[in-house]
């Protein structure tokens, strides 16, 4: 089984990397339909020239499609939910039975630019980053016993960086990732910026 955090950087690229080797040996990719390779929402440049209004809704239908899309080339997509961490994206990995760990990353790589890229540049460019508000609690409670204390009124993860003092990042982390494995422990890949 390969994780990816559904937002694509380093450490999303470096766990496809390293765990594409666990996947199950097995045979080639299956013919793609054209409907497969169409995008689900318009680009920036066809919409007034601006990104276009993503809701979460709209971001969950097509994380659907992309899941209908994967299932038809035999890799199940696996949605672990919205990222508690900053709400930019849902928490996406896959599990292919039978399928090279290479073949099933050309589907999920494919299924993703037809039908949750152009999604996701949407929905970040008009809805702001947040941590989930019982995390950002637990992060709080857990600095504050570390003799870290915050400025006030963070939100997300770019605003507790700010507010944490410098050579103490690393103490952030161990919060922030303390508080995930406590509240959310079946989340298998997470990152903090």
């Amino acid at each position: 089984m390969v994780a990816l955090n559904d937002r694509v950087g380093p450490i999303s690229v470096m766990l496809l990397v390293l765990l594409a080797g666990c996947s199950n040996p097995g045979t080639g990719q299956q013919a793609v339909d054209d409907d497969e390779i169409r995008p689900s929402v318009s680009t920036s440049s066809e919409k007034d020239q601006g990104s276009p209004q993503i809701t979460e809704r709209e971001y969950e239908a097509a994380v659907s499609q992309m899941a209908s899309c994967m299932a038809k080339s035999g890799v199940d997509l696996i949605n672990d939910g919205w990222d508690p961490i900053d709400h930019e994206g849902m928490i996406l990995r896959y599990k292919s039975p039978g399928m090279s760990g290479e073949a099933s990353s050309k589907v999920y790589h494919r299924c993703r630019e037809a039908h949750l890229d152009n999604v996701q540049k949407g929905f970040n460019a008009t809805n702001k980053s947040r941590m989930a508000p019982d995390l950002m609690a637990e992060v709080r409670t857990c600095l504050t016993a570390k003799a870290i204390m915050l400025k006030g009124g963070e939100k997300n993860p770019a605003d507790l960086t700010r507010s944490v003092p410098e050579g103490r990042y690393e103490t952030l982390l161990d919060c922030v990732y303390g508080g995930v494995r406590k509240l959310y422990p079946r989340l298998v890949a997470v990152s903090f910026p």
